[in-house]
């Protein structure tokens, strides 16, 4: 709203100093609103970059070759039929495919998640956290419930676990786990300790 705001300050500043009625205070007041209130809003406006994640991703996907190569790499192997996809709670309708799965992992945003649910208690799951994603799986019960760990090495040459992970990684996790694919080298799974 403030960049709209100069465009209209700027033709009523050349109004006021053209019919001679601008005070040197007015102009003074004018010009420490825009040169200090301008920097000060966008400072306390950039936090909310962080929504705008799923968006810049959409857009880097969509226009960018790299995010054209992505949608249109088949997958390894055939997405399993069993599998159900549920998008921030909603059951995606028909069987999943490599399109829906992309989309959905494209598109979930803070607070949101998307689950490949194999059966009752057998799914793996993602979330979006600080402009990346949160991976979770479970096999059955709470015993069986394990958080993604990312061990690709750093450039010191020591493992760095993360647990954390881009577009890129996420969606390929998701793929393994809906084609029945080995799981990338990198990743490990580690127990979710539950309360007893």
């Amino acid at each position: 709203m403030f960049s709209l705001l100069i465009p209209l300050m700027a033709f009523i500043v050349f109004q006021l100093i053209s019919s001679g009625q601008a005070s040197t205070r007015q102009l003074v007041v004018i010009a420490l609103v825009f040169m200090v209130g301008g920097p000060l809003i966008y400072w306390s406006a950039h936090k909310d970059r962080r929504e705008a994640e799923p968006l810049v991703r959409f857009l880097h996907d969509t226009v960018t070759i790299s995010g054209k190569a992505l949608r249109t790499r088949p997958p390894k192997g055939v997405i399993r039929s069993d599998l159900v996809l549920i998008i921030a709670g909603e059951q995606f309708e028909g069987p999943p495919t490599t399109e829906a799965l992309h989309d959905s992992l494209l598109n979930v945003g803070p607070r949101a998640f998307v689950i490949l649910e194999a059966g009752p208690e057998t799914y793996l799951q993602t979330a979006f956290q600080d402009g990346n994603y949160v991976i979770e799986m479970r096999e059955g019960d709470s015993q069986h419930h394990f958080s993604a760990v990312s061990g690709k090495f750093t450039s010191s040459s020591e493992t760095a676990p993360n647990e954390t992970f881009n577009f890129d990684e996420v969606r390929e996790i998701f793929l393994a786990y809906a084609t029945g694919s080995s799981m990338p080298r990198w990743l490990r799974w580690e127990r979710i300790p539950m309360p007893t």
